[in-house]
């Protein structure tokens, strides 16, 4: 049943994506390739991954799957194939196809091997990892209807900055939602009960804070990628640990450019008000 659950929340997901998709979405210029390049560079590390730790992964696909080992091979031919065509624009179709039936296909091998120590390294369990997981996309579809209707008459937000009552309830979810939170992961067997709780509870307040577009979401973001990237090289998840640090970067960079975005509408704000007083007068 837990099988059918997840591997059917996953295939809806990806389902409700694709017919959002299909209304049309513009490209953002070259901050769509610095993403496209984040997306594929941990695929293309891992991809090789299928062949050479076969076995290995192998064993984590639960056990009534019929040829095992030739599953690995095949997820890893879609993964490279998939983050190959991510950085391949004539190829975006078919890549997005490739990573879409990935996704499905390594979702079983995920929830059968939640909980268990697998080269070394303990899995959570799978009501941690799914609860998260439904909790993002919850959080990602709530974030795409504020940016378009959340402004006032319904219109698209525009950036601004929170009020201070906002921000002090973000640090009172940090501090209470990092003590329970450890909890729950220290009875789930994590290594890092407490920075998991921690970064779990700053990346939740960065989510909400960047659904209403207030320019201190950045702040939360950076403060939980500073922590992810030592925290995953003492998992030994060096290549996670880099795609973290490209992660961080664009954060200083999208600070950046909501700042300026920010000065931008003050100063035509200030111009709108020049122009009805000299009208007035």
């Amino acid at each position: 049943m837990v099988y059918f659950v997840t591997t059917a929340s996953l295939m809806i997901t990806v389902a409700l994506c694709v017919l959002v998709g299909r209304r049309g979405l513009s490209s953002f210029g070259w901050k769509q390739w610095a993403l496209r390049v984040v997306a594929a560079l941990p695929l293309l590390a891992s991809g090789p991954l299928h062949f050479i730790h076969t076995a290995l992964l192998a064993s984590i696909i639960p056990p009534f799957f019929p040829y095992r080992p030739q599953l690995v091979l095949f997820t890893g031919v879609l993964e490279l194939a998939g983050a190959i065509g991510l950085l391949l624009p004539t190829f975006t179709r078919l890549a997005s196809a490739c990573l879409a039936v990935l996704m499905i296909a390594i979702f079983p091998a995920n929830v059968y091997g939640a909980n268990q120590t697998v080269g070394g390294l303990h899995l959570p369990s799978v009501p941690v990892r799914l609860a998260m997981q439904v909790l993002y996309i919850v959080l990602g579809f709530i974030g795409w209807w504020q940016w378009l209707h959340g402004g006032p008459a319904r219109v698209k937000l525009v950036v601004g900055p929170s009020p201070l009552w906002v921000l002090v309830s973000c640090v009172g979810f940090v501090t209470l939602g990092t003590w329970g939170l450890t909890l729950a992961l220290g009875a789930a067997h994590d290594i890092a009960p407490f920075w998991d709780a921690l970064t779990t509870c700053l990346s939740l307040s960065a989510q909400g804070l960047l659904n209403w577009k207030k320019i201190e979401n950045w702040y939360f973001w950076i403060a939980a990628d500073l922590i992810y990237v030592p925290l995953y090289v003492v998992k030994r998840l060096d290549l996670t640990a880099i795609v973290y640090v490209l992660f961080l970067t664009m954060c200083f960079m999208g600070l950046r450019e909501w700042r300026s975005m920010k000065s931008q509408q003050r100063n035509s704000l200030l111009r709108g008000v020049q122009a009805v007083k000299v009208d007035l007068l």
